[in-house]
């Protein structure tokens, strides 16, 4: 399979089209060499803030003009998010004209005019670590996951906040948070979000992910600050205070965040607690996977969520262009390599991942 040309540099630039290895561009603004970031993302067609990642390629990079215009709606509608944010590319789902009829929602023959909808990244959009998505949906403004960049370890490492509001504090900005697991380049950044930026809405997760999250954020922290010295980082009451804010959600259940707005989790087949989750606001949804896995295994079963038609689904990719062995052949492969080092007298040590 072959790559497709970015037309304003050619095929050094990565495109989203039918190829097993995506690529990211690898000149600069002026053309200078840059050194390529990872694509790997639950977002390759979106990318993240310029000032988190190698330089983008000019023909994607632009500021969208929604940036700069007031959101309209009731008292139920958050505020825009500011004119003088850090310049993102945002992925706007268009206003489109939609036919009612058979086969759709709605009666009789009507056109019916479906809202925009905007997904901004503030990480994650193009490499793994600090997953963090803005959904404005319908007026309600969602954020999906507050995830750590592992590679980092200054404020890069956390998603850029700053676009949501330069002034002020973001529950004004926000109508709720979702986590869909804890994986901390998922739920890493979350205590410093809401004690440390400023943040005092509800935060959505499964009952497993509320019991864990916070065992994996004191084991980081403890690494960070009491063994590395590393400053401008969350305490150990900060998560506690953190957590206090979750609101712990079941499968299948509907929340009404409210009275426009409600979520819903299905199950994602990840890790413990992960979860996909529905976000509807009116007849317009969006599905957000988080990391799921199709394949079921010894202790986890396969991804499921209910028969839908939303308006946008977001979706992990990060092995999406990866051909994998079959479960078969990598749990034999395994069992020969812990046969072969007992064998040998030596020790295996075995660390429990998501699928």
């Amino acid at each position: 399979m072959g790559y497709k040309h970015c037309p304003a540099r050619g095929p050094g630039c990565w495109s989203a089209g039918a190829q097993r290895e995506l690529k990211p561009c690898l000149a600069g603004p002026t053309g200078a060499a840059a050194e390529p970031e990872p694509l790997t993302s639950a977002t390759a067609a979106v990318r993240a803030p310029p000032s988190l990642i190698a330089p983008p390629c000019p023909a994607l990079a632009r500021r969208p003009d929604w940036l700069d215009a007031a959101q309209s709606g009731g008292p139920a509608r958050r505020p825009a998010f500011p004119a003088n944010a850090p310049e993102v590319d945002t992925l706007v789902v268009a206003p489109a004209q939609r036919i009612s009829g058979r086969g759709t929602r709605g009666s009789g023959n009507a056109a019916e005019t479906m809202p925009e909808i905007r997904v901004t990244p503030l990480g994650a959009g193009q490499d793994v670590g600090r997953s963090c998505i803005l959904v404005s949906i319908a007026g309600k403004n969602v954020m999906l996951d507050c995830g750590m960049h592992m590679g980092f370890n200054d404020d890069r490492r956390f998603p850029d906040f700053s676009y949501i509001t330069q002034n002020g504090r973001l529950t004004d900005f926000l109508d709720c948070v979702i986590i869909s697991h804890f994986h901390l380049d998922h739920c890493g950044a979350l205590p410093y979000f809401s004690e440390m930026v400023g943040y005092d809405g509800p935060i959505y997760m499964t009952h497993p992910t509320q019991a864990i999250c916070p065992i994996l954020l004191e084991d980081y922290r403890k690494i960070a600050v009491d063994k590395k010295g590393e400053a401008n980082f969350f305490t150990s009451q900060m998560i506690k205070d953190c957590m206090k804010k979750v609101v712990a959600v079941h499968l299948h259940q509907t929340v009404q965040v409210d009275d426009e707005l409600e979520i819903k989790a299905y199950y994602a087949g990840h890790v413990l607690g992960a979860a996909m989750f529905q976000i509807k606001v009116g007849s317009e949804s969006v599905v957000y996977t988080g990391d799921y896995n199709m394949t079921p295994d010894r202790h986890l079963g396969a991804a499921w969520i209910d028969k839908c038609r939303p308006n946008l689904l977001i979706t992990e990719s990060t092995y999406a262009t990866t051909i994998r062995d079959s479960k078969r052949c990598r749990e034999r492969d395994f069992l020969k390599k812990v046969h072969e080092t007992v064998e040998r007298g030596g020790k295996v040590a075995t660390a429990g991942v998501g699928a």
